[in-house]
């Protein structure tokens, strides 16, 4: 994401900038939203308690938790930066923390169940009113 937010920021700069912060929270506030209607809907089979994901939800969770890596690779296309060492040490960086959650998720998510949809759900809700609230000068981080 931050390699096609650095192509993207070359080609369309004018046009995104102003706008990447409601699209921000618009895609995590929906993923959020979502999960947390699913946390209140009563489970289809309480048995196994383990819910798969579809390829069409999955690739947009990936989508909407990225795009602030999108809008970091905007700004790379503005600084005097090696872009391949910022898109490979975040790739890097990722590819690490995701690992961990995925094992430690295989560890407690057991215990934590449904729960940790309706954390999940919140944080993504967090994230996406933190960008928009951020670029829009409300915050002062």
């Amino acid at each position: 994401m931050p390699l096609l937010g650095w192509l993207l920021g070359r080609q369309f700069e004018k046009y995104i900038t102003g706008v990447d912060h409601w699209i921000a929270f618009a895609l995590l506030g929906f993923i959020g939203g979502k999960m947390i209607f699913e946390f209140f809907k009563p489970e289809s089979c309480p048995a196994d308690g383990a819910e798969k994901i579809n390829f069409k939800e999955l690739t947009a969770l990936a989508f909407a938790t990225s795009i602030d890596a999108l809008a970091a690779g905007i700004t790379f296309a503005f600084l005097d930066i090696s872009v391949s060492r910022a898109v490979t040490l975040i790739g890097i960086t990722t590819f690490l923390l995701s690992f961990i959650a995925a094992a430690a998720a295989r560890k407690f998510g057991g215990r934590l169940g449904r729960k940790a949809e309706l954390a999940g759900g919140a944080a993504l809700i967090l994230i996406g009113l933190k960008i928009l609230l951020g670029d829009l000068g409300f915050l002062p981080f």
